[in-house]
């Protein structure tokens, strides 16, 4: 039973941040399709939202290769 719940925790979380990662590039490109982030601005905020991630991600990717 314990690890059913850990399980379900670990989907609901996982879950939550896909919903997030997702809901901010579209912010961002809705943004920038509407005139609020300038092009010489973009690149800048897209290396943002990649560095946010991609620590995100390597944490996880890490974790599963010493197991």
């Amino acid at each position: 039973a314990a690890m059913r719940i850990w399980l379900d925790n670990e989907i609901r979380g996982v879950s939550k941040l896909a919903e997030l990662r997702i809901m901010l590039a579209t912010n961002l490109t809705l943004d920038y399709s509407a005139g609020k982030i300038k092009r010489e601005d973009i690149t800048d905020r897209i290396f943002a939202y990649e560095d946010r991630w991609r620590n995100t991600v390597d944490v996880h990717v890490n974790d599963h290769q010493k197991a």
